[in-house]
């Protein structure tokens, strides 16, 4: 038996699961999916969802499921990424890209949060340097700023959320795109483990 519940914000779509048979003495088996861009309304509501949504966990305390977030979104805010992906972490959830199913820009970043970090073959994950949209002859064209505070901030997230040799690694390739269109793109589990961009399970 299968409880779900529906949230509609702004084009965002947040669908809350919870497999009623499993067999927690704490916690349950939760899954939360989001769809939409990501920003302010994403981050705070993944933040509440997930205070009510604990890790299934035994009579002795021992993690039998993790809480799984399912990530589909071309992205958003820089800022609410990390906010996403900060309490992704502090709640020990995992995290997901469905069968094809694209996570690009804030979603990749909200997506290294996972303590485990699960793709299958047929997903795509995409990052690309921060940028700020500008004019330029009519066109809108990526501004990016290698020097800036959101940069190195970037580079300190992935490091948190990885470590110092898969972080650094990840950023080099996340700076090398200036672009709103395109970015490094990993496609699958094997390519994804292959970087350090998805866990092993």
């Amino acid at each position: 038996m299968r409880k779900e519940d529906e949230y509609f914000i702004d084009g965002l779509i947040i669908t809350t699961r919870e497999d009623l048979s499993a067999t927690c003495s704490s916690g349950g088996d939760h899954t939360i999916i989001i769809e939409g861009a990501i920003g302010p309304d994403s981050s705070f509501a993944l933040g509440e969802l997930l205070k009510t949504s604990p890790n299934c966990l035994d009579t002795n305390g021992n993690l039998i499921s993790r809480t799984k977030v399912i990530l589909n979104s071309l992205g958003g805010y820089v800022r609410d990424g990390y906010a996403m992906g900060r309490a992704i972490r502090d709640n020990e959830a995992a995290t997901e890209i469905d069968r094809n199913s694209l996570c690009a820009s804030a979603c990749a970043i909200a997506f290294l949060g996972g303590v485990e970090r699960i793709m299958s073959p047929e997903s795509v994950i995409m990052f690309h340097a921060p940028y700020l949209p500008i004019e330029v002859d009519g066109a809108t064209k990526a501004r990016c700023d290698s020097e800036g505070v959101v940069v190195s901030d970037l580079n300190n997230y992935y490091t948190e959320m990885t470590n110092k040799v898969v972080g650094d690694r990840l950023f080099d390739r996340t700076m090398s795109y200036c672009s709103a269109d395109d970015g490094w793109v990993l496609r699958g589990a094997n390519s994804a483990e292959l970087f350090g961009v998805a866990t092993k399970i």
